[in-house]
């Protein structure tokens, strides 16, 4: 009889391995998984791999363990194939302090001959009984919108589309059993298209189990490995979820990213000016002028002109990939002297660009056809393998850089690639993309580099950390902002979510009820979508602070603003700086859950908490609800030490109590209006 190691890690939680000849998972994160078999060999649950190739399938007993290290919070795991052709080296990492676990395996030819990969996801099975899984629609405008839904029968798939790593959904994933409080969520951190399937294996009369399956897409995978060559499959993260609820776990996933994946991310965000939401790609030189001393006025750091600078045709949109300034509109050849100007009032210079959507007519495309691909969308996109692609765009990046002398660049990405005929399902592209990124930002230590996809339509872990922030959405609503904020914090740390505060004044156009006859108020509206399409009238502190939650930036006719409105954006911005270190470092606690974007009726809190500090930060939103108090309860604090609850904005004092009865009883949070808001400072007295 075999000698049989079992492996456990316990904290809030038990993760079991047991290891005989093979090696399988007895518990995860608190739930049992699939061992089966006489001796708990692993034939049901077919191992924790799952390999197709030219030359087969493998897994489970076609998988042989030769090695199985298993240190402290660590584990190494080798699996060789049965015909010794592949090997497959998987690292295991535990987080004591958050509960999550990282996991990254490599695949390797070790036979004389080149292997076609069809598949190489990581597999794990959860033992019999009914499930539910949790997982994200995403789309333009609608972003990180999640629900839960039965696992009945058949399978359930995952996955982006085209290299957008967030259009169709998310690389996220929980699962529990249905009515269970506990459950398991799973991330990708994607390189590349990414899927995640989980299905039902029916087991003689029993219920079925789960099996979840997720990492490189092999929907049209044929990946050349040639001898001697490694595949890296892409790192994934898994947590616990407790009490079953997604939200009450963001805080274990940002304290982890935080200093896993963003310790050397930038402390904090300057603040920038855009010129999107004045008036689109129409840039008229003096109105622009205008705009850009009111934004100093208002405190802003950074003036960024968007899309409508360059080409030499009408619009932006086909004149994506000819990086030339406009010479008979916007600033007629002479964008050189504006980006002076603006430094001459103290802000840094920055531009809008899309370097992976290349229009066909333009002359990169008609004099190097073979730099690009086609998307079959009407564009092209370069092909970053070929080192002279590779060459053109990271030279044209850095051209726009020297010649503007810019601090800022917004990178944008407003199309899918479409089918990777290289059967790499954009594995390369990317590994090639984020590598060009990393040395943009080495080379160029003073750039910002923003990434927005039509919105947040690549606003996974991997992209977020290679940026320096992610755009949450092209809706700038700000109850848009709150409720598609909500769902993108249960994946990404609050502080590197960029969004944007834009409202417009509408003059005096009609007489509040409540207000005297004779008197017409100074209104301001914002938009309702990402268009100026629909408008309505908002409160400017509503729309600052349900940006602030985040990477402050201000895209707005400012000069047009009733001079209350300015002020407010300006204490705002103030405010912002003194807090944007803390924000920015910061894991979040959502003391309500998630809503549908639809939804805008309640109130939404969150609780922002920085490592290794006492003190936390609460953004509270009253949408449409009549009641004028709710009352909240905290997280995470010392339940022995005292506290003192405050508005930010005036110093009033809420409320001093210990941290025990702010957690076990709460507070009440006291705003009169609809569509208002506050933050409030807790700090130890």
């Amino acid at each position: 009889m075999k000698k049989t190691h079992q492996y456990s890690i316990k904290e809030d939680f038990v993760s079991e391995f047991v290891y005989s000849e093979h090696l399988y998972l007895k518990r995860l994160c608190g739930m049992g998984m699939a061992s089966g078999g006489n001796g708990g060999e692993p034939i049901q649950s077919k191992g924790l791999l799952f390999l197709n190739t030219d030359n087969g399938r493998y897994e489970a007993d076609k998988l042989e363990v030769i090695k199985a290290c298993f240190l402290h919070n660590e584990i190494e795991i080798v699996w060789v194939t049965t015909d010794r052709r592949i090997h497959v080296e998987s690292r295991w990492t535990f987080c004591g302090k958050t509960g999550v676990w990282s996991r990254k395996d490599a695949v390797y030819n070790k036979s004389d001959e080149d292997i076609t990969l069809y598949s190489a996801v990581y597999r794990y099975a959860f033992e019999s009984g009914k499930y539910e899984t949790y997982s994200q629609c995403s789309k333009w405008n609608n972003e990180n919108q999640g629900a839960w839904q039965p696992l009945c029968c058949g399978k359930q798939m995952f996955s982006c589309h085209g290299g957008r790593t967030c259009h169709g959904a998310t690389p996220y994933l929980c699962i529990k059993h249905i009515g269970d409080k506990d459950g398991v969520a799973f991330h990708v951190i994607p390189n590349g298209n990414w899927v995640i399937r989980v299905s039902n294996e029916v087991m003689g009369s029993e219920d079925p189990l789960a099996v979840v399956e997720l990492g490189l897409s092999d929907q049209n995978l044929r990946y050349q490995l040639k001898t001697g060559e490694k595949l890296e499959l892409p790192q994934i993260l898994i947590h616990h979820i407790p009490e079953g609820e997604p939200h009450l776990s963001a805080p274990i996933l940002h304290e982890y990213v935080l200093k896993k994946l963003f310790a050397n991310a930038l402390p904090y965000a300057p603040v920038a000016y855009n010129t999107w939401f004045y008036d689109f790609d129409n840039i008229e030189i003096d109105k622009i002028r205008k705009q850009l001393a009111a934004a100093k006025e208002v405190g802003c750091e950074v003036f960024v002109v968007d899309a409508g600078w360059f080409g030499t045709g009408p619009g932006w949109w086909n004149e994506s990939g000819h990086w030339v300034e406009k010479t008979d509109a916007s600033f007629y050849g002479k964008m050189k002297d504006f980006a002076h100007e603006v430094r001459s009032h103290g802000l840094g210079f920055g531009l809008w660009m899309e370097p992976e959507r290349v229009g066909k007519e333009t002359p990169a495309a008609k004099a190097h056809p073979n730099w690009f691909r086609d998307s079959g969308n009407g564009f092209l996109y370069p092909d970053l393998t070929n080192p002279e692609a590779y060459a053109y765009i990271k030279g044209e990046i850095k051209r726009l850089i020297d010649t503007y002398n810019l601090v800022w660049m917004k990178i944008d990405y407003n199309f899918n690639f479409g089918f990777d005929e290289t059967g790499m399902e954009f594995y390369s592209y990317y590994t090639q993309w984020y590598g060009m990124l990393e040395e943009l930002k080495t080379e160029y230590p003073h750039m910002f580099f923003e990434g927005c996809a039509s919105g947040g339509q690549r606003s996974d872990l991997n992209t977020t950390s290679v940026f320096h922030c992610h755009f949450l959405s092209d809706t700038v609503d700000p109850i848009d902002v709150i409720r598609i904020g909500e769902g993108a914090l249960l994946r990404l740390p609050p502080g590197y979510i960029g969004k944007w505060a834009v409202m417009r004044g509408a003059g005096r156009i009609v007489r509040n009820y409540d207000s005297p006859y004779g008197e017409l108020p100074d209104r301001v509206v914002a938009s309702f979508d990402a268009v100026w399409n629909h408008l309505f009238t908002a409160s400017p502190g509503f729309v600052m602070k349900a940006a602030m939650l985040g990477m402050l930036s201000i895209s707005s006719d400012i000069v047009n603003l009733p001079d209350s409105a300015k002020q407010e954006i300006k204490k705002h911005i103030a405010l912002y700086k003194k807090y944007r270190a803390f924000i920015t470092r910061a894991a979040a606690n959502l003391l309500t859950p998630p809503m549908p974007r639809q939804n805008r009726t309640g109130w939404s809190a969150v609780q922002l908490q920085k490592l290794q500090d006492t003190s936390s930060l609460m953004f509270v939103y009253k949408l449409e609800d009549y009641s004028g108090t709710k009352r909240f309860k905290l997280k995470n604090l010392n339940p022995d030490l005292k506290y003192t609850v405050k508005n930010i904005e005036n110093e009033e004092s809420i409320v001093s109590a210990t941290g025990v009865e702010l957690m076990n009883v709460g507070f009440d949070v006291d705003i009169k209006g609809m569509f208002e808001a506050v933050i409030l400072e807790i700090s130890v007295c």
